[in-house]
């Protein structure tokens, strides 16, 4: 069964997934729970290149239409191993001509990641180069694609990501199994966070660590150190039509201080209800 780690882009799956591929490898490898970004092939994207490339017309990658039928069937063939399998998505929770990205039958839990989508839209244009007004487009776009990873070209697998708004509320309405992470709590609070992330695992599968791995692994994940990482090991979390590092602003991604006025009026009036309901805005 599949437990998704999910979000929008730019809102913190990468770190918590560099997190719990830390703790994962701890039991799988015995290794002492520090984050390494090159064990993050222990949580797979979905829907990737290599999970459909033996079951998917080569023409059926980029068209959604197409691709749709194949959803479920390659979560099946994945969940034939009769464990429990991490997989990250960005992917809009959604129907297409009738065919579910995914059901309750593939899905043991979901960990969703959400974040300030005024601290989204900062990431997001400097992350794509975008302008203000192609950041907002971007995540008003209820048809929005996020192009596959640069490695990964040309074998191109699109990701139907939607709205922020339609993102955050496919996956968290209806959903019996669910863990809402906000970004903000997770950097103010790790180790309350990360311990409500492991505690979420138990339920669906053994997942105890030591105090110590815990520690190691909190440690390891600050921004700076990952940011290290990504420079000097060679690791491509970059999409082939971005500009920017993988990690880049983090502690200065502050909207108060980057955004004027008109941006964080249209952002709120945008995604108000969300940003009410998650307590963004009062």
């Amino acid at each position: 069964m599949i437990v998704w780690i999910v979000s929008y882009p730019k809102s913190g799956n990468t770190l918590v997934r560099s997190m719990l591929s830390a703790l994962i490898s701890s039991k799988l490898y015995g290794t002492d729970g520090s984050v390494d970004l090159k064990r993050l092939s222990l949580i797979p994207q979905f829907p990737s290149y290599d999970y459909f490339k033996d079951s998917v017309p080569e023409n059926a990658l980029t068209d959604i239409e197409k691709l749709c039928k194949y959803w479920i069937k390659i979560q099946k063939e994945i969940n034939s191993n009769k464990k429990i399998n991490f997989l990250k998505t960005h992917h809009l929770r959604c129907s297409v001509n009738g065919y579910n990205f995914t059901d309750i039958n593939n899905t043991a839990g979901v960990i969703y990641i959400v974040r300030d989508p005024r601290n989204v839209f900062t990431s997001l244009k400097n992350y794509f180069g975008y302008t203000d007004e192609k950041t907002i487009e971007a995540m008003s776009c209820e048809t929005w694609y996020l192009s596959p990873l640069a490695e990964q070209e040309p074998k191109e697998i699109h990701t139907l990501i939607g709205s922020w708004c339609s993102n955050y509320n496919s996956w968290n309405k209806n959903n019996r199994n669910l863990l809402l992470i906000k970004y903000e709590d997770l950097i103010n609070n790790k180790k309350k966070e990360i311990k409500k992330i492991i505690n979420f695992i138990k339920k669906i599968t053994p997942f105890e660590h030591t105090s110590q791995e815990i520690k190691n692994c909190i440690y390891s994940s600050d921004f700076e150190k990952m940011k290290i990482m990504e420079r000097e090991g060679d690791i491509k979390l970059t999409h082939s039509n971005t500009i920017g590092n993988f990690f880049n602003l983090g502690a200065k991604n502050d909207w108060k201080k980057l955004l004027n006025n008109k941006i964080i009026e249209k952002i709120e009036n945008k995604f108000r209800k969300e940003m009410k309901e998650l307590g963004y805005l009062t």
